[in-house]
């Protein structure tokens, strides 16, 4: 599903993804934190909560593998990298009609000036920070930060999130967050076969943890373009092929 990092500490952050600030991501946490009053827990409380962390993070390190890094024991940052659960091959469309402050388009004056395939997007960047009172107080803060969704859509996954942690208010939640940014981030923003990207009119300002990094369709479609290339060559190279000549399977160096 994609490389996970985690931290251990005030270390900066590297680059988060092409196009995303990683000290913005950094700097939002950090606000997320200190605009939220951690509760007064009791050491046997403080030391069940370390525990079931420990314990989380471990899962996560079994199921990312060898993609995990650790640093330091102050506080714990994991930067889990999603790959998203696409259809067999989503059309994404420019068109030429200004976009609502809400990214939605003006129905009445739709003009689809270009459009491509692409069998791969870009990943979402899931980065936590886990307070002390989590899991049994609070949820992790995190930031969502996505290359070609609007801010819009990113605050609409964060809200989801939200909804995920107050059905399991008091579990270990960073895995179900990851899995349903993998298989219903798309569904959830009504993404079906088509991807509609335009300009927009107005700036938008959402919720604090969507960090977007989509500048215009020049510029975007272009990164669209060649992370698709990049993992349809990947996945081909990875694959077993059969030489049209003596029939043996090899795989594609």
């Amino acid at each position: 599903m994609g490389l996970m990092l985690i931290w251990r500490g005030n270390q900066k952050m590297k680059k988060v993804v092409d196009g995303l600030s990683s000290d913005d991501v950094w700097t939002r946490l950090e606000e997320l934190q200190l605009g939220v009053e951690e509760p007064e827990l009791s050491p046997e409380q403080l030391r069940i909560n370390d525990q079931a962390q420990e314990d989380e993070l471990l899962v996560l390190e079994s199921i990312f593998g060898d993609n995990v890094f650790v640093l330091d024991k102050v506080v714990v940052i994991v930067v889990i990298h999603v790959h998203i659960e696409v259809p067999d091959e989503l059309t994404v469309s420019v068109y030429l009609s200004s976009y609502s402050a809400l990214g939605t388009p003006d129905d009445n004056s739709l003009e689809c000036s270009y459009s491509l395939k692409v069998e791969h997007l870009p990943l979402i960047v899931l980065t936590c920070l886990l307070p002390k009172s989590y899991p049994s107080n609070l949820a992790p803060h995190f930031t969502i930060s996505v290359q070609w969704l609007n801010s819009a859509n990113i605050s609409s996954l964060c809200s989801m999130l939200d909804s995920i942690w107050i059905e399991l208010l008091g579990q270990e939640i960073i895995y179900q967050w990851v899995e349903w940014l993998h298989g219903s981030s798309l569904s959830h923003l009504r993404i079906d076969r088509e991807i509609k990207l335009g300009f927009c009119a107005y700036s938008y300002i959402g919720d604090r943890r969507a960090n977007s990094g989509a500048v215009s369709p020049e510029v975007d479609i272009p990164s669209l373009t060649s992370y698709d290339e990049e993992q349809r060559h990947e996945n081909f190279r990875r694959n077993i092929h059969q030489c049209c000549i003596c029939f043996d399977e090899f795989p594609v160096n």
